[in-house]
């Protein structure tokens, strides 16, 4: 299991940076095989191509994100732990666009949205804490948080001139679900510019 991890790794690595540094159409896969240190058909024990790699990557990269909030929100308040982490994750879209938006229209969308642990693992914690209401499963809730983290950064990418940061465009969608998800109890004083 820890070669296999290993090798996911690996390939996910070696596709981004090349599709950092020639473009997403540019990239072969046998070069990300080659960069990765393993065969040809190693990769297809993986990925079903190029888009399959990237949707891999994303999920990991969003699940990753959530897992820190997590982490960040054992200690601190469940808001100001998110929003530090999702402004991070933002930025390192904002750098990429060019090739992104190639792979981001290739992706699966439904491969990103599957056992989001880093997700769920916020919930419980926010849950557990009383900051997040108890009626509505961890489960669904961590669903909702990747479903709008997903969805705001494809809408981003859509859009031709990016009006914006993605970092307040993905911070507006996340709230409007940590809004809906507040204890009953809580009220909500509007946020200061």
């Amino acid at each position: 299991e820890a070669k296999k991890r290993r090798a996911r790794a690996a390939l996910r690595s070696a596709g981004i940076e090349l599709f950092e540094e020639q473009g997403f159409a540019a990239t072969r896969i046998v070069e990300i095989t080659e960069r990765a240190q393993v065969s040809h058909a190693t990769f297809f024990n993986y990925f079903a191509g190029k888009d399959g790699l990237f949707s891999d990557w994303l999920a990991y990269r969003i699940d990753t994100v959530f897992a820190r909030c997590a982490d960040d929100a054992a200690s601190a308040p469940l808001r100001p732990a998110v929003r530090r982490n999702l402004r991070e994750f933002s930025a390192e879209f904002e750098r990429r666009p060019p090739w992104l938006e190639e792979a981001w229209s290739r992706c699966r969308v439904g491969a990103l949205l599957e056992a989001p642990r880093g997700a769920e693992a916020l919930v419980e914690l926010a849950q557990e804490r009383g900051d997040l209401r108890r009626d509505v499963s961890s489960a669904q809730l961590a669903g909702l948080l990747m479903v709008v983290l997903v969805g705001a950064v494809g809408e981003w990418l859509a859009t031709e001139t990016h009006e914006g940061p993605l970092h307040g465009h993905v911070l507006r969608a996340v709230d409007l679900v940590l809004d809906g998800a507040r204890r009953r109890s809580e009220r909500v004083r509007p946020r200061r510019s």
